[in-house]
C-alpha cells in the first residue's frame, strides 16, 4: 500500500513509493521505485559535485527514451530543469539559456553537434546515459514544493516565446487531476513517444505515472516501428501521444498485437478528430480520451475514463474555475463563444520578467488562455481555436476548426486545416491545406462538393491545396501560422463575353439573376448583388446549380459557386469553363 507523500512533489511520490514495484521499463532494463529515486538522487548528487549549486537552474540537451525520465528527475530533485530540444539551431540555444540565466548545459554524448553551443557561455557538462552514478555525502535536500521544478518557453510562433516556470507543486497537482481522471493505479504501464522536453512527455506522461504508482515506458524519439516494438513486449495499458503520432500507428493496422492489455488511448496537444478517434477505437477496441491544456496550466479540460463526450467536445474542466468571457470581460450566456479564462491553483502566477504581457494575459485572478470555446449545458467545452487564428470574411467570424472537423470526416482526408488569406474585397477569404490518404484520386471539384454540402456557404474555403504534409512544430502541433498567406484575387466583375446593360444585364447575366431569385424566394436580384446578403445558404448554392446545369443543358461543376459573390461573377466563372460564353438551353 503507498504512503502519502512527504511533500507534494515528484520527489515525493518517488519516496512514498521507494519499493520493489517496476517505475521504469525499457527492453533491456527495468529500475523499481527504490533503484529510480535512487538514480534521480545521483544526477542531483553529481550536479552538486560538478559545481552546480541547489536551486541553480541546468538545461537539458539529450535524446528521448528512458533514460531522459531520469535525467529530468535528477535535474529536478533540487534544481530546476530546462530541457531542450536536440534540434535547435545555435541561435535557439543561445537564446533559450540565456533568457532562462542557466547555470549549467547537460548534454548527452552525441546528442547533438557541439558547435550549435559555441555561443552558450554557461558551463556545459557531458553525460552517457545510464552511467551517472555519484557516491558521496553531497546528496542535496530534496527542492521545497513552491520551488521551480521545469522552466519551459511557450510554442508560440508569431511572437517571442514567453517564459512558464511550473512549480514542483503545480507539477504535482496537475499529475494527479490527470491520474484522477485516468483512473490509473500501480497496475497501470505507460507507453509514450513524446518528446520529454515538452510539457505532454513530462507531466501528462511521466508524472501522472509516478503519482499513482504505475510504470513508464518510453519508445525513443518517435517512430511507428519502435513503438509497435514496446506495445507488444512490454504490454502497456494505456498510450498517450499526439494526433500525428497516432495517425502513422493507425497506418500500420497489421502491427497491432491481437493480444493486448490496453484499457484506453490519450490524445492531447492538438485537436483529435472525431474520424480518427473512431478508427483508433475500432483499432485497439478501446476507448479513446482526449484533453485540452498548454503550457501554462495542463489540462484544463479533460475527457475522464468511462464518459462519452459529445462529437467536437475537448472535455470538462479539469479541477478549475473555467469561464468563457466576452470581447470586454464579461461571461458570456447560453452556449456564446468566448475567450477560455481559467482560475485556481495549477494556474501560473505569471511569465517569468514579462510585465506588458502578464497585464494583457492575467485580470482579477484569472488567466485568458487566448482560446475561443463554447460550453453546452452539460458542462462540455468545445473550442473554436485561437483568437488570432479565427478567419474575418467580410465580418462574419468563422472558426477554423469547424472547417477542419468537416474536412476530416471526409474518408480520403488524413489531415486538413483551414487558415485566412487576404482578400481585397472580404478582408480575409478562406483557404485549407489538405493532406490525401496514400493513392487517392479524389479531385478538387469533388471534395468543394462534398463541403458544400456538409458546411454553410459562406464557410466554404474558397482555396483548396492538397499538400504532402501540413507544418508542425516539434510535437507534432499544427503550426497554422505557418501556412501559406497569398493574396487571392478577386473575382472578375466585368468578363461576360458581351456588352453589360446600363442596370449590368446581358443575356447571361439576366439568367442567373433570373434563377437566384427564383431559389432564394426574391421578385429581382442586381447583378452586383451579394450572394450572402441575399440569404445565400449551401442548400441554395447547389439548388441553383442545379436549375443553371439544367437550363443550359450541361453540367456544371461545384468550383463555380466559390468564386462567384455576385450574378455577373457567377456568369464570368460560367464562361471560363470553356473560354466562350453560355447560352440557355433550347425552351
Amino acid at each position: 500500500m503507498r504512503n502519502a507523500p512527504s511533500l507534494p512533489t515528484l520527489v515525493g511520490a518517488l519516496e512514498a513509493l521507494n519499493g520493489p514495484a517496476p517505475a521504469l521499463v525499457a527492453l533491456d532494463r527495468t529500475l523499481d521505485y527504490a533503484a529510480l529515486r535512487a538514480a534521480a538522487r545521483g544526477v542531483a548528487t553529481w550536479l552538486v559535485q560538478n559545481g552546480v549549486s541547489p536551486g541553480a537552474r541546468v538545461a537539458i540537451v539529450q535524446r528521448d527514451g528512458p533514460w531522459a525520465a531520469v535525467m529530468l528527475l535528477g535535474a529536478s530533485y533540487a534544481h530546476a530543469a530546462l530541457p531542450l530540444n536536440p534540434n535547435l539551431s545555435a541561435e535557439d540555444y543561445a537564446f533559450a539559456i540565456t533568457d532562462f540565466d542557466v547555470a549549467a548545459v547537460l548534454v548527452e554524448q552525441g546528442a547533438l553537434d557541439r558547435t550549435r553551443l559555441d555561443a552558450v557561455t554557461a558551463p556545459i557538462l557531458s553525460f552517457t546515459p545510464w552511467s551517472i552514478h555519484a557516491t558521496g555525502t553531497d546528496t542535496p535536500v530534496p527542492a521545497f514544493a513552491d520551488a521551480p521544478a521545469f522552466l519551459l518557453h511557450t510554442s508560440g510562433t508569431t511572437a517571442r516565446p514567453k517564459k512558464v516556470v511550473l512549480t514542483q507543486e503545480r507539477i504535482f497537482r496537475s499529475a494527479n487531476v490527470i491520474a484522477s481522471a485516468l483512473q490509473l493505479g500501480a497496475a497501470d504501464r505507460c507507453l509514450t513517444g513524446m518528446p520529454m522536453f515538452h510539457v505532454h512527455g513530462i507531466l501528462n506522461a511521466l508524472a501522472s505515472t509516478l503519482v499513482s504508482g504505475g510504470s513508464f515506458v518510453h519508445s525513443g524519439p518517435f517512430d511507428t516501428l519502435a513503438f509497435y516494438t514496446h506495445l507488444r513486449a512490454l504490454e502497456p495499458t494505456w498510450i498517450t501521444a499526439v494526433p500525428t503520432m497516432y495517425h502513422a500507428i493507425g497506418a500500420r493496422a497489421e502491427l497491432v498485437p491481437p493480444d493486448r492489455k490496453l484499457r484506453f488511448l490519450r490524445s492531447s496537444s492538438a485537436p483529435l478528430s472525431d474520424v480518427l478517434a473512431e478508427r483508433l477505437g475500432r483499432l485497439f477496441a478501446v476507448p479513446v480520451v482526449s484533453s485540452y491544456g498548454m503550457t501554462e496550466i495542463d489540462p484544463i479540460a479533460c475527457v475522464s475514463v468511462g464518459e462519452t463526450p459529445p462529437p467536437g467536445a475537448v472535455g470538462r474542466p479539469a479541477g478549475l474555475d473555467v469561464r468563457l468571457a466576452g470581447p470586454g470581460g464579461e461571461e458570456v450566456s447560453g452556449d456564446a463563444m468566448g475567450e477560455v479564462w481559467v482560475r485556481g491553483a495549477r494556474v501560473i502566477a505569471a511569465y517569468e520578467a514579462e510585465t506588458e504581457i502578464n497585464q494583457a494575459a492575467f485580470s482579477d485572478g484569472w488567466f485568458r488562455t487566448g482560446d475561443l470555446a463554447r460550453r453546452d449545458d452539460a458542462g462540455w467545452l468545445y473550442l473554436a481555436g485561437r483568437i488570432k487564428e479565427i478567419i474575418n470574411r467580410a465580418g462574419e467570424k468563422i472558426a477554423p476548426l469547424e472547417i477542419d472537423a468537416v474536412l476530416l470526416r471526409h474518408p480520403e482526408v488524413i489531415e486538413a486545416a483551414a487558415f485566412g488569406t487576404p482578400d481585397a474585397v472580404l478582408g480575409e477569404d478562406i483557404a485549407a491545406a489538405v493532406v490525401l490518404q496514400p493513392g487517392s484520386t479524389l479531385a478538387e471539384h469533388e471534395l468543394r462538393a462534398w463541403l458544400a454540402e456538409r458546411l454553410a456557404f459562406h464557410k466554404c474555403p474558397r482555396n483548396l491545396h492538397f499538400v504532402s504534409a501540413l507544418p508542425k512544430g516539434p510535437t507534432g502541433k499544427l503550426l497554422r501560422g505557418a501556412l501559406s498567406r497569398t493574396p487571392v484575387p478577386a473575382a472578375p466583375q466585368d468578363d461576360t463575353g458581351g456588352d453589360i446593360g446600363g442596370d449590368g444585364r446581358t443575356g447571361d447575366v439576366a439568367l442567373v439573376c433570373a434563377v437566384w431569385a427564383e431559389v432564394l424566394g426574391l421578385g429581382d436580384v442586381a447583378p452586383d448583388a451579394n450572394f450572402l446578403d441575399l440569404g445565400g445558404s449551401s442548400t441554395a448554392a447547389l439548388d441553383i446549380l442545379d436549375r443553371l446545369s439544367e437550363r443550359l443543358g450541361r453540367d456544371l461543376p461545384v468550383d463555380v459557386l466559390f468564386d462567384s459573390d455576385t450574378p455577373i461573377a457567377f456568369t464570368a466563372a460560367l464562361r471560363r469553363l470553356n473560354g466562350k460564353p453560355t447560352r440557355a438551353a433550347p425552351a
